[in-house]
């Protein structure tokens, strides 16, 4: 389906139910979240017309909607939120407005299309295995995948639920913390991290041409903590942390969508078929050993990065495919970033990306990671880094 719409539906609006710090601002949310008298699609129109209205609005939106945002419109998600690539077959690919070549990045491509297009002041997506992080990357947006759990998913439609996260994303910092303090639990703002951990094996691969773009960027962030570190996480490698991603997630996944399937036998494009199809296979009891390793990742990185160390990682390995990129080309992008976006999921962590512009070319970006429950705290330093950037360039 050759549609570049963000929207699946622009005129649905929500006025804000009173004035507060988000006033003034509008925003989209992916259409997987429940609106009161609306059905959902969950980016395939069988979910949609297998399932009746929502009865009441998702908890998120509606705190949103308290803080003074006004809601303007639902997007356009990829087919029941298991691909990282911005294309449904059902109801097309969003406009990638950083660059209309190029992909979007999914599953929340409708958001990120929005917000990067400037319909909207900010977009609301969800993000299990990087679907707010790779389209905010692509899009040239600020993003965040908070703490597990640290926004309510009550009525979000479930992917991989130990994965499942709320996620939004914009074009500027300040507007991305705004929605922060509306949406996440009260916590430290103000205490500096000292230690920035420059992951070892997740820069090894990324190639000198996107580093050197990044180098103001780099700067910026060193110079918002008292020391540098440089070493690897993964004992053997991220290839391991990212198996571990995968088989945990499709055993949810199978969990959470084996009887609809089954039931309605929908029709999914390339790439999110098979990836269902092998989670209908499985079964907990055969994956046990993989929950416990996935236990013991997620301690470890906790553990690393204590109460004064943030993670630096490339988002993704770079800027988006383009939209003709070939099958082959898809799935080793796909792979890589995986190995990528495993770590905060792994992890449960809040994870901000920053997006860096290139004159004439794609944007790319740069990935902040804390530790859990430290979200306002990383959102902070995020903003301290783009005061940062701004004070170097005027």
């Amino acid at each position: 389906m050759n549609n570049k719409e963000a929207f699946m539906n622009k005129e649905l609006r929500l006025e804000p139910a009173m004035d507060g710090t988000l006033s003034g601002y509008t925003f989209a949310v992916k259409d997987v979240f429940a609106i009161y008298r609306q059905k959902t699609s969950a980016g395939h129109p069988e979910w949609l017309q297998s399932h009746p209205e929502n009865p009441f609005t998702a908890p998120a939106i509606e705190r949103l909607l308290r803080n003074g945002a006004a809601l303007a419109g639902t997007t356009v998600s990829d087919e029941l939120m298991y691909s990282l690539h911005g294309d449904n077959v059902h109801y097309g690919m969003p406009v990638n407005p950083a660059d209309p070549e190029a992909i979007p990045g999914g599953s929340s491509s409708g958001s990120a299309s929005a917000a990067a297009a400037g319909s909207v002041d900010f977009a609301v997506g969800t993000d299990t295995g990087g679907s707010v992080r790779v389209p905010s990357s692509y899009c040239g947006l600020y993003g965040i995948r908070p703490t597990h759990g640290a926004v309510s998913m009550e009525g979000v439609v479930p992917l991989a639920p130990s994965f499942d996260t709320i996620g939004w994303m914009s074009r500027d910092a300040d507007a991305l913390q705004q929605v922060g303090n509306a949406l996440l639990p009260s916590g430290d703002t103000e205490t500096p991290y000292r230690t920035v951990w420059w992951e070892e094996e997740a820069w090894a691969e990324y190639a000198d041409e996107y580093k050197q773009a990044l180098g103001k960027v780099f700067s910026a962030v060193q110079a918002q903590a008292e020391t540098l570190n440089e070493n690897k996480l993964a004992e053997d490698s991220l290839a391991e942390w990212a198996e571990v991603f995968r088989l945990q997630q499709a055993v949810e996944v199978g969990e959470t969508h084996r009887e609809w399937i089954h039931k309605h036998q929908p029709a999914f494009g390339p790439g999110v078929r098979e990836r269902f199809a092998f989670a209908a296979g499985t079964r907990r009891e055969d994956y046990l050993h993989i929950f416990a390793k996935r236990q013991e990742l997620q301690n470890e990185v906790q553990q690393r990065l204590g109460q004064d160390t943030v993670m630096v990682i490339p988002t993704v390995p770079g800027p988006a495919p383009k939209i003709q990129a070939g099958e082959d080309e898809i799935q080793e992008v796909r792979k890589r970033t995986m190995q990528l976006t495993c770590i905060a999921g792994i992890g449960r962590l809040p994870q901000v990306t920053i997006p860096v512009e290139r004159p004439g070319k794609a944007p790319i970006s740069i990935s902040i990671v804390a530790n859990q429950h430290d979200d306002r705290r990383l959102l902070s330093f995020v903003q301290r880094v783009a005061r940062h950037l701004q004070n170097i360039d005027s």
